[in-house]
């Protein structure tokens, strides 16, 4: 979908077949031989790679075909919070492709701590980022468009360990408190081929159709959307590397609530432009969206974005 987007940056362009997913030995060969056809007709001097397969297919054809390889981890992903054969495959996979890497950027701290632990980098050519960026010519504070209730937007893909249940038990109580006064929006996609993210997108109509909050359909341009919003949410419990919504959110000036988790409590001094809660916690969570709401009543303004909230406990 994006192909003729690339090709008018001007880009030389070389599709190649790849099922993120897949756990098919065939799929995978097949996918491998043809990335290898791929670089060895480009003949590329380095080979910038992202996401886990193809940090792992990179780093296995460096040596064959003689490039320098930058890998960014952004996010160890799901195969590192499994255990068992696949997780054991998959630092097997990384520590065979990313040791030799040229350079490996990290987006937090503990992802570099965890794979230098487990002898999957060289520490030497691995450093920590912070995050892949944001364009600050577009995103940058502004006010909302047309005041009203104070809006909680939490945005993204449609999985279950980004924390949208918890998102929506809290929405639904804190909407039975105080009624029209806040609103609460979800932003994204499913994934249909994960039946948990399936799942998940059900549960959000239902609760789009309770009146506990408002079903966005995924777009382009989340920016139109973000500026209408006094805060994000992201109460996460996935492999993050560092999340963009946060740093979209946090370009915009708008306050960030988020879990004290790895990759999400880079993004926020507490109590300073956001809040972390604990994680997997509905009590911490609807506590903090409470006090946000709370602290709009008190400044009697519709502009919380820009608001001092060091002082909330």
């Amino acid at each position: 979908a994006y192909t003729e987007r690339v090709k008018a940056l001007g880009v030389h362009h070389i599709p190649i077949t790849l099922h993120p997913r897949s756990l098919s030995p065939l799929d995978e060969a097949r996918t491998l031989a043809g990335i290898y056809s791929a670089l060895k007709r480009a003949r590329p001097d380095a080979v910038l790679s992202f996401t886990a397969k193809c940090n792992v297919y990179a780093g296995l054809l460096r040596r064959t075909l003689g490039f320098r390889q930058i890998a960014n981890v952004s996010g160890l992903g799901e195969g590192f919070q499994r255990s068992g054969a696949l997780a054991a495959l998959m630092r097997r996979l990384y520590r065979s492709s990313l040791y030799g890497a040229d350079r490996v950027f990290f987006q937090n701290r503990e992802d570099r701590e965890m794979c230098l632990a487990a002898g999957l980098t060289h520490p030497e050519r691995s450093t920590v980022i912070p995050g892949s960026g944001v364009d600050l010519s577009a995103f940058s504070p502004t006010p909302k468009a047309i005041p009203g209730p104070i809006t909680f937007l939490m945005f993204g893909r449609l999985l279950p360990k980004k924390g949208f249940d918890l998102f929506i038990r809290s929405a639904a109580r804190l909407k039975e408190s105080f009624g029209d006064s806040c609103s609460f929006w979800v932003l994204g996609a499913a994934d249909y081929e994960r039946p948990e993210s399936v799942e998940l997108l059900e549960r959000v109509m239902q609760a789009h159709s309770n009146g506990h909050i408002r079903y966005l359909q995924s777009t382009d341009d989340v920016l139109p959307i973000l500026r209408d919003a006094d805060a994000v949410v992201l109460p996460s419990t996935y492999n993050e590397g560092v999340p963009r919504s946060l740093l979209e959110a946090l370009a915009c000036g708008k306050i960030v609530i988020t879990t004290d988790w790895k990759g999400c409590r880079e993004t926020v001094h507490h109590g300073r432009n956001g809040f972390l809660v604990t994680p997997n916690d509905d009590h911490s969570l609807e506590y903090h969206l409470r006090k946000v709401i709370e602290l709009r009543s008190e400044e009697h303004t519709s502009e919380l974005s820009h608001t001092d909230i060091s002082r909330m406990p």
